[in-house]
């Protein structure tokens, strides 16, 4: 089953809304984009098992972190989309991830892929997994990062 161009449009705009509004900090659109479950696989990059979790642990673990960094910047391609039937799809895109503390960066690239539902006319994110393709700088500026983060919240 082919996706809309409506279709094609929402999900494209979706995943790379996300991208960009984790990179600004706009949570509550972050949140709007996940089902109220997300199963998450990051487990190329830093391995474990594939977590499930409320869409707020989701966004929580991203504020943990993101807020910390000087500058963050999602570059997502425009998704390879199919259709699994008339209310959900499979999106896959490429991605290329830079963050910044000082004069440090960290980068990851692969690709994404997406499992969305469509609820109420809308689409939302269930699952994401991120596939490492490279990886280049100072991996340890995450952890500097979510120790930032963290002291911001608590107004250190």
């Amino acid at each position: 089953m082919r996706p809309s161009l409506e279709d094609r449009v929402a999900i494209a705009g979706l995943i790379s809304g996300l991208g960009f509004y984790s990179d600004q900090g706009e949570w509550k659109l972050v949140e709007a984009g996940y089902a109220p479950e997300v199963t998450t696989d990051y487990v190329s990059l830093f391995g474990g098992e594939p977590q499930t979790q409320p869409r707020a642990a989701v966004v929580a673990s991203l504020r943990g972190v993101m807020p910390g960094f000087d500058f963050n910047q999602h570059l997502i391609t425009t998704p390879d989309i199919r259709m699994r039937d008339r209310d959900h799809a499979v999106a896959r895109s490429y991605v290329r991830a830079t963050h910044r503390l000082g004069k440090a960066t960290w980068v990851v690239g692969g690709y994404y892929t997406h499992e969305l539902v469509r609820s109420h006319d809308e689409w939302r994110i269930c699952y994401v997994k991120f596939t490492l393709g490279y990886e280049e700088g100072d991996r340890a500026l995450l952890a500097q990062a979510a120790e930032r983060a963290g002291r911001a919240d608590r107004g250190a």
